[in-house]
């Protein structure tokens, strides 16, 4: 895309799943925490996406060809348009198949739309514990857009190998809804959840600021917003029962993900103003599903501007204190958001609007001057070169998380992207990703020991003797 415009290509939006089983999740050893449980006592949905078998996967949301191998066939051969060229779709939507087999952003060589089987499915990914030691039931998880879909590069749809976070490419300028339903493992049939679990969505951001909506006058420094920029990310859902982020906890701390959520006060504090824009209820609606409650909705509008580098790509860089000990030396705490670096100096100007996202501050000092110019730790502490020694905040407050209550089969999500800048041309898009928290909704114990068995009854004293007495004898 390098010379069709002078924005800088758009980063990307994930939103986060529940639950990974500790024989799979590379990253964890330990799904219950310093309990040391088992397997076969965790207790809810569990979903892990990163394997290295993707064979059975079906990846052809909206009829277009995704990127990655699976049951669909050959992955997408696409490459970029160049400006001008057959596929763009900025302005309106393009025609499909004609001009546009794998997204407004791309042309593909070896592969066309195809009208049928629409939908994609991830095969094998999660896994109902019900605490009692038997077998989990094996799921899939389907995605299905159930409005008009226009994806950016298809070839950016579904799951690499070993990847954590599968996507879904969108153009901008679009909105969709998406019906994410999981299905008996191999089929199309309906699975119930029995458990509540968690969805989360990160990443929540924007491309440059401006656009017909955008705050007047531009800011220039940090600290800054960006309300109705170009690119922006924005989600709704409803049927919730309760949603969290950094600085606002889930109802019950006892839940084990509440361990990793940084609180709204002191020097731990991590808050999402600033960056998200949370609506709930009414001003949230119209509600997606029939029948779902105006007052179970959510929407989350991203207000920051962010690219590419900032994406999350593993938990622990988004959850303090949620860590591989054998391949992070230096974990994140919720602390270290607010610990100036040792430099005195935190971020710095740079794309996509070029904007100073600079804080100055007292070498080493917590809280005070150091508020939310903590970084990441080097790259000799085991974090990626593209976060290393880079401000946490470019990453750690932009997600929202909500709970589908048990007897969930399925949930709604709609999508939008905002448009590019008109001298932007052709548009750009996001590419919007899901995976698993890793934690299990619950630890159960190993069922109590027997009780000991009762001790049998003392034995009875013999019976008196019931014979009559001899008389005595006579005397001499």
């Amino acid at each position: 895309r390098a010379g069709c415009s002078r924005h800088m290509p758009p980063p990307r939006l994930l939103l986060l799943l529940a639950l990974t089983p500790p024989s799979l999740a590379s990253e964890f050893a330990d799904l219950c925490p310093g309990l040391g449980f088992p397997e076969s006592n965790l207790q809810g949905l569990v979903l892990d996406f990163a394997t290295d078998d993707i064979g059975d996967d079906y990846n052809k949301l909206g009829g277009f060809p995704g990127g990655f191998t699976g049951a669909h066939g050959a992955a997408a051969d696409c490459f970029p348009n160049t400006c001008g060229g057959t596929g763009m779709c900025y302005g309106e939507p393009c025609p499909k198949p004609a001009g546009a087999p794998c997204g407004c952003g791309c042309q593909c060589s070896n592969v066309d739309f195809d009208p049928a089987d629409q939908y994609m499915q991830l095969v094998g990914v999660g896994r109902i514990f019900d605490g009692t030691g038997n077998p989990p039931t094996i799921v899939d998880l389907k995605v299905t857009n159930t409005s008009f879909y226009m994806p950016w590069d298809s070839h950016q749809n579904g799951r690499a190998v070993d990847a954590v976070f599968p996507q879904i490419s969108m153009a901008s300028e679009t909105t969709t809804t998406f019906q994410y339903e999981f299905v008996a493992t191999g089929t199309d049939t309906p699975f119930t959840i029995d458990y509540d679990f968690d969805f989360c969505f990160f990443d929540m951001d924007t491309g440059p600021c401006g656009g017909a909506d955008a705050v007047d006058p531009l800011p220039t420094t940090y600290p800054f917003s960006c309300p109705g920029a170009y690119l922006s990310e924005t989600l709704r859902t409803c049927g919730i029962s309760e949603h969290f982020m950094h600085g606002q906890p889930k109802a019950d701390p006892s839940d084990l993900i509440s361990d990793y959520i940084c609180p709204s006060t002191g020097n731990d504090a991590v808050t999402t103003t600033g960056y998200l824009e949370v609506t709930t209820g009414a001003a949230a609606g119209p509600v997606l599903v029939s029948g779902d409650d105006v007052d179970t909705c959510i929407k989350v509008v991203g207000i920051q501007e962010g690219r590419g580098s900032d994406n999350p790509h593993a938990f622990y860089e988004v959850f303090p204190g949620f860590a591989p000990t054998d391949t992070i030396t230096e974990p994140i705490s919720c602390q270290d958001y607010n610990t100036c670096p040792g430099t005195g100096t935190s971020g710095g100007r740079r794309p996509p609007g070029n904007i100073d996202n600079t804080i100055t501050c007292t070498p080493d000092e917590i809280g005070g001057s150091g508020v939310a110019a903590g970084i990441y730790p080097p790259e000799s502490g085991g974090f990626r070169v593209q976060l290393a020694e880079n401000p946490l905040r470019y990453t750690l407050p932009k997600f929202a998380c909500v709970t589908y209550p048990a007897g969930t089969s399925s949930f709604t999500v709609e999508y939008t992207v905002s448009p590019n800048a008109a001298d932007a041309e052709p548009g750009y898009g996001r590419a919007f990703l899901f995976a698993g928290t890793a934690l299990p909704e619950l630890c159960i114990g190993p069922p109590p020991s027997p009780p000991p068995p009762t001790p049998p009854p003392p034995s009875s004293p013999p019976p008196p003797n019931s014979e009559p007495m001899p008389p005595p004898s006579p005397p001499p």
